[in-house]
């Protein structure tokens, strides 16, 4: 089977939040001029947010940037619950929405950029769909990842996240792709894996730490090893 469209999800595909997902927020409840135990923080938001992807597997959403803002306000009201922390909401809110935006917050994996070159000069359809806030296109943008792409897919702009079929099919008709000359190329075996392959797009598990179980799908260590994986060596 040959493959002429690439999908890519963004966070611990392409890019990842630097050092950690918990120091960014670290980052945002200083500058919010809240002391809070970095550990009990990692755990807080651990929980919270296994919850948001257990329930976004199914939700649906008004597609706008005001419902997005909305969303994101009530998870980090739980958060801040769950932490005991009463005051200064709406400047948490803006801090945590501020350092996420800021591509300082990021860094690419190494690979990325030769890669994303080389599919392009294969003639590859390259796109990103991401479970992300409404935001995604101008992180891609600061991130120096658009030159790449035909299109960026956030969940936030679609009203789904995946694995619901609607992102997927909303990439498809972006991108005026094939399912089954497409590749999908992600972290989550549930939301990347299993999303894609129940629109008839292969999924390929980007398994950068080595110990994920494959379940016999296709799997990369880096996202330069897709080259070969399209070779078919």
């Amino acid at each position: 089977m040959s493959f002429d469209t690439i999908f890519l999800d963004m966070g611990h595909t392409l890019a990842f939040p630097y050092p950690s997902w918990t120091d960014v927020y670290h980052r945002a409840y200083q500058a919010a001029g809240l002391t809070v135990d970095r550990d009990m923080l990692h755990e807080t938001l651990e929980a919270v947010w296994r919850a948001v992807i257990a329930q976004d597997a199914t939700a649906a959403w008004e597609a706008t940037e005001t419902a997005d803002d909305r969303r994101k306000w009530e998870i980090e009201n739980d958060i801040l619950d769950r932490l005991g922390i009463t005051e200064n909401r709406q400047e948490v809110f803006e801090q945590v929405t501020t350092h996420f935006c800021k591509p300082a917050s990021y860094r690419l994996f190494p690979e990325v950029h030769q890669t994303l070159q080389r599919l392009r000069d294969r003639g590859c359809t390259l796109a990103i769909v991401s479970n992300w806030d409404w935001h995604l296109p101008a992180l891609c943008r600061d991130l120096d990842l658009t030159p790449y792409l035909d299109a960026v897919v956030a969940s936030a702009r679609v009203g789904r996240a995946k694995p619901h079929p609607e992102i997927f099919r909303t990439a498809l008709s972006r991108t005026s792709a094939e399912p089954e000359h497409t590749l999908h190329v992600g972290d989550s075996y549930a939301a990347d894996i299993v999303g894609a392959q129940q629109m008839g797009i292969t999924g390929v598990l980007i398994d950068r730490d080595g110990d994920a179980e494959t379940d016999g799908h296709p799997t990369v260590r880096r996202l330069d090893e897709l080259l070969s994986l399209l070779d078919g060596t």
